[in-house]
């Protein structure tokens, strides 16, 4: 599909209703503690039986768009505070302005109800709030990524190395599948040293997260690449409750050291506060596995004026370990449990990124900019065949990657009328990501280089447009269509493809392509009664291959139509291609492999304040290549 077609079908998506804009009004207003008398911000203040609604921001007030004539009660919430119930009336083209107070109410654990926006799958989305990252604290990245529901995690070959992730039936590896995001930044590293995909969140300080979303299945179209089985993203804190300093000592050398620490500011708008984090660990392997890794991060956030805020965060992290590897079963009764057979495994990586984001709300719109920039290095040591290869040195390898990775995000959300809906919002996104990568494969025996078996450089893009619209019909009745369109450049420049002998047996190509995928997305909310929703959900998806595997299979096509032009067959074409390094099989590769999904499910709610949700969801794999 052409870029004039995908604009094309974005017009009639954001169509808005100019001319019906003055028979709407608004609600604006404040929230406070009523003892005293203090902004309340983080407060969910809604029209009761409607879909509309706000939450009151870091200066405790909140403004309600979009809100047809009539009379309404307006309700006001906020964990450890009594409700505050508030009959309003607006008239057609009217700004009413509450203010409320909500009074101290004892808090039950039995009791708690975390709200958050109206989610549009039964088990595709779940915000993971504060209350449920302070109840159940998390120590590292691994506890960060269990709070998504239905995802686990798997650690191997030392504590630096990216976990793998599995969700929903999909192995998606160190990530290939599954993206994950940090305050808008994506973690995930495309064309990787390693594998495709891979996410390596030990950047993070699990003590600033404040907020985890987590989106599944290929629903939104707010995530593109590798969110085929779905999507995590972590939110940092604004401003700390309190400092903190903590000392822990453990087995194996086990010792950590984590400080945050709220800086002084000259006013009450403005936040900024410090963090770091030591650790170290053996581990209980016959080898020691000498695991050190230190963090530091920093953001600051302040509002520019009552609609816009600011917030700039940097952060750096770097890693060294050591790793006794995986061992054969039939091994263990000579080595032991905690034994190795080359204890040279291991590595090193680094992080360094600096990331800006800009806030702006005006009364019936919203504008969100980001810029960030990130500066990454990673070195892997691994020996999967021990000494198959090489019965004197080993068939340890090397693999390497350093890249610099430059990113911008930008979303705008208006509400907005329909004659056939309550209420309507339109968001349009877009933006883009570059990577330019230095990846490396080498015959490294007890960690000394000997054979350089990949040698390359590249220079990935991804620009994207998406657009949403959610459609309230009634209470009972909720609509929401999205569309994403994707385009990707990859330049990769093989140093070993001028070499008439390249050492080993790999395949080596430089080359340039470009693809355009575009990705449709809906979910249908029923709700016969206010205690149960009925989902449908359906959408495409997709994730890169390599690029590396993109230009050998671009390669592998040329290579094949000119074979056939002198007139080869189909068996003398796969020996030709066998003869020169390349895989037949390479001619089906794709570069943007697609995922379809679909989902129905069913979630009550009980008096008592129960819920239970369940859900049917299928979803394509996509065709995955490896280098």
């Amino acid at each position: 599909m052409s870029r004039r077609c995908l604009l094309l079908l974005l017009v009639p998506l954001f169509a808005t209703a100019p001319a019906e804009a003055q028979s709407i009004a608004r609600i604006e207003g404040s929230v406070r503690d009523a003892a005293t008398s203090e902004l309340l911000p983080g407060a969910n203040v809604v029209l009761d039986r409607t879909a509309l609604g706000a939450s009151t921001g870091a200066n405790g007030t909140f403004v309600i768009e979009a809100v047809p004539p009539g009379r309404y009660t307006l309700v006001a919430s906020l964990l450890g505070y009594t409700p505050v119930r508030r009959a309003v009336e607006v008239a057609a083209g009217e700004t009413v302005r509450v203010d409320l107070q909500l009074g101290d109410a004892p808090l039950r654990l039995g009791e708690v109800l975390a709200e958050a926006e109206r989610p549009y799958s039964t088990a595709s989305s779940r915000a993971v709030r504060a209350f449920d990252l302070q109840t159940r604290p998390a120590r590292s990245t691994q506890d960060l990524l269990r709070l998504a529901p239905g995802l686990v995690t798997a650690q191997h070959a030392g504590g630096g190395k990216a976990e793998q992730i599995f969700l929903r039936g999909f192995d998606a590896d160190h990530g290939t599948d599954v993206a994950v995001f940090v305050d808008g930044m994506p973690v995930n590293m495309v064309s990787h040293g390693h594998g495709q995909g891979y996410a390596d969140l030990h950047f993070v300080i699990p003590e600033t997260i404040e907020a985890v979303d987590v989106a599944k299945g290929p629903y939104f179209a707010r995530y593109g690449n590798l969110a085929t089985a779905g999507a995590v993203a972590f939110r940092t804190k604004d401003h700390l409750d309190a400092n903190l300093v903590r000392a822990e000592i453990g087995a194996f050398n086990t010792t950590g050291l984590t400080a945050l620490y709220q800086l002084p500011t000259p006013g009450p708008h403005q936040n900024a506060y410090f963090a770091g984090s030591f650790a170290t660990a053996d581990g209980p392997f016959d080898s020691p596995q000498a695991f050190r890794r230190f963090n530091l991060f920093s953001k600051a956030h302040t509002h520019l004026n009552e609609a816009s805020s600011l917030a700039l965060d940097v952060g750096g992290y770097g890693a060294a370990w050591d790793a006794s590897g995986q061992i054969p079963v039939r091994a263990v009764a000579e080595i032991g449990r905690f034994g190795a057979i080359d204890d040279l495994e291991g590595g090193t990586t680094g992080h360094l990124h600096a990331n800006a984001q800009y806030r702006l709300r005006n009364d019936d719109s919203a504008l969100d900019l980001q810029a960030y920039a990130v500066r990454y290095d990673f070195k892997l040591f691994s020996n999967f065949t021990f000494f198959l290869e090489d019965s004197e040195r080993g068939d340890m390898i090397e693999q390497t990657d350093k890249r610099t990775v430059l990113g911008l995000n930008s979303t705008y959300r208006t509400a907005h009328t329909l004659p056939i809906a309550q209420s309507a919002t339109a968001t349009l996104g877009g933006g883009f990501r570059a990577d330019n990568i230095a990846v490396a494969l080498w015959q490294s025996p007890d960690r000394i280089r000997t054979t350089n078996l990949v040698d390359a450089g590249i220079d990935e893009r991804n620009f994207f447009l998406w657009g949403q619209e959610e459609l309230v019909f009634s209470e009972a009745l909720r609509l929401q269509l999205g569309l994403r369109g994707d385009y990707f450049t990859f330049d990769v420049e093989d140093r070993l493809d001028t070499v008439a002998e390249p050492p080993g047996d790999l395949p080596h190509a430089s080359g340039y392509a470009q693809q355009l995928i575009v990705s449709p997305k809906a979910s249908l909310v029923v709700s016969p009664t206010r205690s149960l929703d009925l989902f449908a959900n359906v959408g495409l998806g997709f994730h890169s291959n390599d690029a590396r595997d993109v230009i050998i299979g671009q390669r592998v096509n040329q290579l094949a139509r000119r074979f056939r032009q002198q007139g080869l067959d189909d068996a003398e074409i796969d020996e030709a291609l066998e003869d020169r390094r390349f895989d037949p099989a390479q001619r089906d590769a794709e570069t943007l492999p697609r995922a379809a999904g679909g989902e129905f499910g069913v979630r009550t709610r009980a008096a008592c304040g129960a819920a239970s949700a369940t859900a049917t969801s299928a979803t394509g794999p996509p065709t995955r290549t490896a280098t």
